[in-house]
């Protein structure tokens, strides 16, 4: 107890000198700052005591004297630094002559890992909470957030991230005992979804087609604003106006993307030109007749030109195989002379079979 008070009794002789060297200027009010004092278990935090005047303030302020409400959560040394004992809460004193100031103290658990997630924030959503990860659970609501560029992001101390302007910045999170985590903030405009459409699907070889780009809404995309490629320029180009220009035949896909990433597409067939002779299987055509205007005549049936000229079909037209001609009919066969001779055509004999005639000579 002796001990004690004549440690106060050295402070206050301190303060008292250091109010003579002041010029007698007097302390009205002491601050140990906003908000209560985060440390974790093992870890130390300072504090910074402020000092008002009553008349001109001196160049150094007094020394303060400080002390611990509860000495098993967290201590303080004579120079202000708090040091976490355990997980707990207490307040701190600092005293300075006839003022002093109170501070709360938070003293948590050590961090065993903390992880903040990249955001993207587009302009018209407004505030998104930030995604952090801490272990123990116990400390998420002891985190102290901050970004590294408040023009482009602003955050507050739950970690709620407001976009102000186009840019990228960076999100940094703070643990009681120091441990640190930092993330990409990305703050964009202009379109979330870009659709792509054209006049027409399939084009000639040689022919152009111009896509228009929409946004979410349905409202028009300027297509000088947008980035144009093609899945594969042998089949098709396009230009910076998303004008599409056919150079073969096969289906290419056009995609266009915005500064943010965003971007659409659309599938396009090129086709060959009528009369072109690609992809032909080989078969043949009759040829059209001297004269003709481009048609072919087909001959009908028999192999016979009709004399007139017949429209010629878009596809190949196969002929009729000519008919066959009629099998003639066969003689019936004659009964053969019985003796090897020929038989002989004959006038009609009256055959009595009582008269004895004799037929060897109508065989010979």
């Amino acid at each position: 107890m002796k001990k004690k008070a004549l440690i106060f009794s050295f402070v206050a002789a301190t303060l008292a000198l250091a109010l003579t060297a002041c010029g007698g200027a007097k302390p009205t009010g002491i601050a140990l700052g906003e908000g209560p004092l985060k440390v974790a278990v093992g870890g130390t935090a300072a504090l910074e005591p402020t000092f008002s005047w009553e008349g001109e303030a001196p160049a150094e302020g007094p020394a303060a004297s400080y002390t611990s409400a509860d000495e098993a959560v967290a201590t303080v040394d004579a120079s202000g630094t708090v040091t976490g004992v355990a997980a707990g809460e207490t307040t701190v004193t600092a005293t300075a002559g006839e003022v002093s100031a109170t501070r709360a103290v938070v003293v948590s658990v050590a961090t065993e890992s903390l992880t903040v997630e990249e955001m993207r924030l587009h302009l018209a959503d407004g505030t998104a909470r930030a995604e952090v990860n801490v272990e123990p659970a116990q400390l998420a609501d002891e985190l102290t957030f901050k970004t590294g560029d408040e023009a482009i992001a602003t955050v507050d101390e739950s970690g709620n991230v407001t976009p102000v302007k186009e840019g990228h910045t960076s999100l940094l999170v703070l643990a009681p005992d120091g441990t640190r985590a930092k993330a990409m903030v990305t703050v964009w405009s202009g379109p979330k979804e870009l659709t792509l459409t054209a006049e027409k699907t399939q084009v000639t070889k040689g022919g152009t087609v111009t896509i228009a780009a929409a946004d979410e809404t349905g409202a028009a995309v300027d297509a000088a604003a947008l980035t144009w490629s093609s899945g594969d320029e042998t089949v098709a180009t396009v230009d910076e106006s998303g004008t599409v220009k056919m150079v073969g035949t096969g289906e290419v896909t056009i995609t266009a993307e915005t500064a943010w990433e965003v971007a659409g597409s659309v599938t396009l067939t090129g086709k060959a030109a009528a009369g072109s002779s690609a992809g032909s299987t080989g078969s043949s055509v009759p040829a059209a007749t001297a004269g003709s205007t481009g048609s072919t005549a087909v001959a009908p049936a028999g192999g016979q030109s009709s004399g007139a000229a017949a429209a010629q079909p878009s596809q190949p037209v196969q002929q009729e195989p000519a008919p066959q001609p009629e099998p003639q009919p066969q003689p019936e066969p004659q009964p053969e002379n019985p003796s090897g001779g020929h038989v002989h055509d004959s006038p009609t004999v009256d055959l009595d079979p009582n008269a004895g005639n004799d037929l060897t000579d109508f065989w010979s």
